[in-house]
């Protein structure tokens, strides 16, 4: 592959590796946050069953 120009290349390569590290921290963090919001839903439906009002 050729550089669009040796003065551009290497500025793009570095906007592309940190929206690349953004995208990866915001996947990151929802991937915790779901299995946060599965053993939250886990934990309220097994204290319904052991403690049923």
């Amino acid at each position: 592959m050729t550089p669009l120009s040796p003065s551009l290349d290497v500025p793009l390569r570095h906007a592309a590796a940190a929206l690349g590290t953004w995208l990866l921290a915001i996947a990151a963090a929802a991937l915790v946050l779901s299995a946060d919001w599965m053993l939250y839903t886990a934990l309220e439906n097994s204290l319904h069953l052991c403690f049923p009002q």
